[in-house]
């Protein structure tokens, strides 16, 4: 269990991310995926490459980095397929994946859906940018860039233990596009909304890069988590940033299913602002979103937080465009407030109230479980000591023949103190766990409603009360957020 971030809706530190103007043809796209290491290259990062490509023209040209560039290695981590356990069989597999003994999952070769083009590496990267800005040069264009797997506060994890691609590297290979590229980059790891920094520089520090014409949406703020990365075999059960925003963008789920509701605007076209939109609304994660807009607003609207959140909320739904209108109005009511009288200062305190009480909540998690990996170690020594060939799991099949006299016995043994109380801990955690997340989701749908107020307000402020330029900088962000992901013929709702 991970410690939780402290809640960043009033964090100091504000982002800028300039915008771009419409781009003609041709795209590149550039997909960087997969976990740092074999355990930790789950089955959901496989699947958002393989739902990214299919959302992808067919001809368009693409480079993938992918893992560690084998589609031939069993290295994607996938839960084993449910199964009906006697209680010994279950008390074995509780025990041994609580101390590490065994595994829970299966590990499968890569189903991309598209030919791999080498690992996710800072070398692999330089290269595929160095080739991107050669075509560049030659054949102006616009850049799509879609990073999904595992990051912390030092950046997007890379394959291989303890490597990663910072903000200052990544400003780097931006930095060598003409400064007339257009990027779009849509990156959904832990901590995405650190890389905000790209084109925005801490005050008193050098441009990163040169101002050029960049959108970005990422799936959650810097100072927290993202959802997503499980072994979950059922992509049914998939909810996160790239579900939802995949969703709205091509009119259909993971598995193909007619996703509807999403032009907001009724203008036949699902744009990235509305696809951004509709995620906040259904997204049912940890997640919270931010795109360029909202980090350029928190750098130069001069509305404090607490200003807009004291704004008549009719007044946000008069201010807002359809896509933010309708978001507001289903977020308002599922934190149990609707109409014109939302009390958004309320929701606030009432959110600040609940994060509290859930990193209390998280300490005593971590200490109950390792309170039951302890437990769990002492009846591994004891089933070591019963039957010791349980200890020489690499001699596979006297291995499997002492497991099932094992099993056999604590089918007998099941409701004896040591083993039912071990059970019972073990369900209580998980049940605690369920829960926690699922007040971890509606903190996170507050704070998405409140941070969506703010940009409604802040974006007024800014078209009544703001400087000329930054305005017009401000409009161009929006208005490249207003566009389909994809030319409009592939945007357009079916």
């Amino acid at each position: 269990m991970m410690g939780r971030p402290g809640l960043v809706l009033l964090c100091a530190t504000l982002l800028h991310l300039p915008g771009w103007a419409q781009a003609a043809p041709p795209i590149r796209v550039l997909t960087v995926g997969g976990g740092p290491e074999r355990e930790l290259n789950q089955l959901s990062i496989e699947s958002n490459v393989r739902y990214w490509n299919r959302l992808l023209p067919a001809g368009i040209e693409r480079t993938t980095l992918y893992a560690d560039g084998s589609l031939e290695r069993a290295i994607v981590q996938v839960e084993r397929p449910p199964e009906k356990l006697s209680p010994g069989e279950e008390l074995l597999d509780r025990i041994f994946q609580q101390t590490g003994w065994e595994s829970a999952y299966d590990y499968q070769r890569p189903q991309l859906g598209s030919p791999l083009d080498g690992a996710s590496s800072k070398a692999a990267i330089k290269r595929a940018f160095a080739r991107i800005a050669d075509e560049q040069r030659t054949q102006p264009g616009r850049l799509l860039a879609y990073f999904t797997g595992h990051g912390d506060k030092r950046g997007f994890s890379l394959w291989g233990r303890n490597l990663a691609l910072g903000v200052p590297e990544l400003a780097a290979e931006l930095n060598r596009l003409p400064p007339t590229t257009a990027v779009t980059l849509i990156m959904v790891q832990c901590h995405a909304g650190i890389f905000g920094n790209l084109l925005f520089p801490l005050a008193g520090a050098k441009p990163s890069a040169p101002e050029r014409d960049v959108t970005a949406f990422f799936a959650t703020l810097p100072e927290r988590p993202a959802a997503g990365c499980t072994p979950e075999i059922n992509e049914a059960e998939y909810h996160d940033f790239s579900s939802y925003f995949f969703a709205a963008l091509s009119g259909s789920d993971r598995l193909g299913r007619a996703v509807t509701g999403a032009d907001f605007d009724g203008d036949g076209v699902v744009t990235m602002h509305e696809a951004f939109c509709f995620t906040l609304m259904h997204d049912a994660s940890i997640d919270v979103p931010v795109c360029s807009s909202d980090l350029y607003l928190m750098r130069f609207a001069r509305l404090s937080e607490m200003d807009a959140f004291r704004t008549p909320f009719r007044d946000l739904l008069g201010w807002a465009s359809p896509a933010q209108r309708a978001a507001l109005q289903a977020m308002a009511a599922a934190a149990g407030t609707s109409g014109d009288d939302a009390r958004l200062a309320g929701i606030l305190r009432d959110t600040i109230k609940r994060d509290q009480a859930l990193g209390k909540e998280d300490q005593s998690l971590l200490l109950r479980e390792q309170a039951l990996k302890t437990r769990c170690l002492r009846a591994e020594k004891i089933l070591f000591q019963r039957w010791p060939g349980l200890a020489r799991i690499n001699d596979s099949a006297r291995y499997e023949e002492v497991r099932s006299v094992a099993t056999a016995a604590l089918d007998r043994e099941a409701t004896q103190p040591l083993w039912a109380g071990l059970k019972r801990s073990s369900d209580e955690l998980r049940d605690r766990t369920r829960a926690y997340l699922q007040r971890e989701i509606a903190v996170a749908r507050s704070l998405r409603l409140l941070r969506l107020a703010r940009t409604v307000a802040q974006t007024h402020w800014l078209r009544t009360q703001g400087a000329p330029a930054v305005l017009a900088r401000f409009e161009r962000i929006l208005a490249a957020e207003n566009q389909p992901l994809l030319p409009a013929a592939n945007g357009r709702v079916p």
